[in-house]
């Protein structure tokens, strides 16, 4: 890693433990404040990678699907459904980015992929018929689902069939990016008022988005 790397894990850390406090203090001014300065480093991270490295096509489309990411970040504080659009965006793109590096290259290991994908949808929907989950009106949910379990899926299998570590800070970040939105629809449409739902989550993706700009630089 990059000295610039380093320092920037330093102060991310510290500000996602204040993160944790604020987003459960019941004051939105310091909540909203604390995730946009979280969801910038982690961008502000992956931008100045993004300058300092050779340009290509797949290094730009990754870009924008971290700039998706961080939109969503900030809109989700103000509207949970077009927040998830600019997620269900930058899913996508993180999927075509994992195709170009990846898959193109071990076609067979999309067969483990559909497997999986298949399976933790049906174990998601399997929460919602028995009415653990109550979506309400917000069916797009599950489209939703279907976006980050797929970019969560091939990263994972990714990072396990790969011999590159480099690689593998993006799969373990996009695994950790998908753990925590089955923490939001917990928290979302189950149990609203878990502050241990609440922080997982924001460990797992904060945690996630931090690999995933750090790998932009590697």
């Amino acid at each position: 890693m990059k000295t610039y790397q380093y320092i920037f894990i330093i102060v991310y850390i510290p500000a996602l433990i204040m993160y944790l406090f604020s987003k459960t203090s019941g004051n939105f001014k310091r909540r909203a404040t604390n995730k946009i300065a979280l969801a910038s480093l982690f961008m502000l991270c992956g931008l100045y990678a993004f300058l300092i490295r050779e340009k290509s096509v797949s290094l730009i489309i990754l870009m924008i699907a971290l700039f998706f990411s961080y939109l969503g970040d900030i809109i989700l504080l103000w509207s949970f459904e077009k927040g998830g659009y600019a997620f269900i965006t930058g899913n996508i793109i993180y999927c075509i980015y994992l195709y170009i590096i990846h898959y193109k290259y071990h076609l067979w290991q999309l067969i483990v992929v559909a497997v999986l994908i298949v399976l933790l949808y049906l174990l998601y929907r399997h929460f919602v018929n028995e009415g653990i989950l109550d979506l309400g009106d917000l069916e797009e949910f599950n489209f939703y689902m279907i976006t980050v379990i797929s970019q969560g899926t091939m990263g994972t299998v990714m990072a396990f069939f790969t011999s590159s570590n480099i690689n593998k800070v993006l799969g373990i970040g996009l695994l950790l990016f998908m753990v925590s939105d089955f923490f939001i629809a917990f928290q979302n449409f189950y149990n609203r008022k878990s502050n241990l739902i609440l922080r997982c989550n924001s460990i797992a993706y904060f945690l996630g988005m931090m690999l995933i700009a750090i790998y932009i630089g590697l």
